[in-house]
């Protein structure tokens, strides 16, 4: 029988098991994700991780530092662009070139500049796409002088290089509301920037 660990053959639980102990997850959270995660795929049972590329369900064009799904192909890149990463980075630093946090507003830059070179999200995935940031920000928040975000330095690391920060570790439980709170944040930011172009 396979491990939760190796990816494969995971149930609702073992996600949400595998969420709550990774990124300290609250359990309504947890199980949001790892049951919409199912609902999004049309799976009643297990799945592998990789199965979470199969472009149109979860993955969606337009991803941060991934190339968008070339047409006819069920699966999406999986590859890190390491030049979408600086890309992701320089978003951090447009408008203080000394800033050392990724926050909501830079987010919204990074979501506005890929929904721009990319095909048209329907509402359903793009959504979805600025969730996975306001969740990815809230989980890895911290406060660095001034500022609260997530250290640019990490995103080489969690976005870049697909691994936990080596210096993170979950200082506050990530709850459901707060993802919530910060995606409005988000999504008000994009607006703001797209009324300026």
């Amino acid at each position: 029988m396979d491990s939760a660990r190796d990816g494969k053959n995971l149930g609702v639980f073992e996600l949400v098991s595998g969420l709550k102990a990774c990124y300290n997850l609250s359990t309504p959270l947890a199980y949001v994700l790892a049951v919409g995660s199912f609902v999004g795929m049309r799976r009643i049972s297990k799945y592998d991780l990789h199965y979470l590329s199969l472009h149109g369900f979860v993955e969606h064009d337009a991803s941060l530092v991934h190339h968008d799904t070339p047409a006819g192909e069920k699966f999406a890149p999986t590859a890190v662009d390491q030049e979408l990463v600086e890309a992701l980075i320089a978003d951090a630093k447009a408008e203080d070139m000394s800033s050392t946090v990724f926050d909501p507003r830079d987010a919204a830059r990074a979501r506005v500049r890929r929904e721009k070179q990319s095909p048209a999200l329907g509402s359903r995935l793009a959504v979805l796409a600025q969730g996975e940031m306001a969740l990815t920000l809230g989980v890895m928040e911290t406060q660095v002088g001034t500022k609260k975000g997530m250290p640019v330095e990490w995103i080489r690391e969690l976005i870049g290089h697909e691994r936990l920060p080596k210096d993170w570790k979950p200082t506050h439980v990530q709850g459901l509301f707060d993802v919530i709170h910060r995606l409005k944040v988000i999504q008000a930011e994009m607006a703001e920037l797209r009324k300026s172009e």
